[in-house]
């Protein structure tokens, strides 16, 4: 795909990315409600923002049509993250305070990111980095833009000596995008979502990426 511009993220970009991960993950069917859902959407970006060390975005005619965000242990420095970290409780906390007022239950979610943790300590790795967001618009997947952001993504985490890095992703979306890149799927589990609307089981999925195989 010709005139895509990849350039680091900036503040504009924010919702197109919210954008993007709400369809592109699926988070809508977690979390029903729109007047906790905004907030949540802000608590993820800002969540991935707080601890990435690298970024890239794609552009095409003005909008933003992917991302990708990761860190590397030996590049990470909090004071440079303390924005987004406040940013990040902040919404956390609105998602709470709503979730209360209008009696929605967020524990869906939860459950996922208890089994994330599950899946880390049974994998008892040590990573040098991080894949924490990585998302291409539905309307621009097939054109390379996926593949260019990870080669970036890749190229810094090399110019850092990184090892291995690791990411999180689920059946719901692309996962068998890192089998053809070269991702190695070390560890899965089943989370049964139960909404309003519908019920269904999630594989999750963590996979890993070695630099000098």
């Amino acid at each position: 795909m010709s005139n895509i511009i990849y350039r680091k993220i900036s503040k504009k970009d924010y919702n197109y990315i919210k954008n993007m991960m709400n369809r592109n993950f699926y988070l809508y069917e977690y979390i029903e409600d729109k007047r906790i859902l905004e907030p949540f959407l802000n608590s993820y970006l800002y969540n991935c923002l707080a601890e990435k060390t690298f970024s890239m975005v794609a552009e095409k005619d003005g909008e933003t049509v992917g991302v990708i965000l990761g860190n590397t242990k030996k590049d990470y420095k909090t004071y440079k993250a303390i924005f987004s970290i406040i940013k990040y409780y902040y919404y956390v906390l609105l998602v709470f305070i709503k979730s209360k007022i209008y009696k929605t239950d967020i524990k869906q979610y939860k459950g996922i990111t208890q089994i994330y943790d599950e899946l880390m300590k049974k994998a008892n790795k040590n990573f040098d980095g991080v894949l924490t967001l990585f998302v291409v618009s539905e309307n621009c997947q097939g054109y390379g833009i996926g593949k260019n952001l990870l080669s970036y993504f890749f190229e810094y985490e090399k110019q850092n000596n990184s090892k291995n890095i690791y990411v999180y992703t689920d059946s719901k979306c692309n996962y068998k995008f890192y089998d053809s890149q070269g991702f190695n799927k070390i560890n899965e589990d089943i989370f049964k979502v139960k909404t309003n609307n519908s019920q269904f089981d999630l594989n999750i999925f963590l996979y890993e990426y070695n630099f000098f195989n």
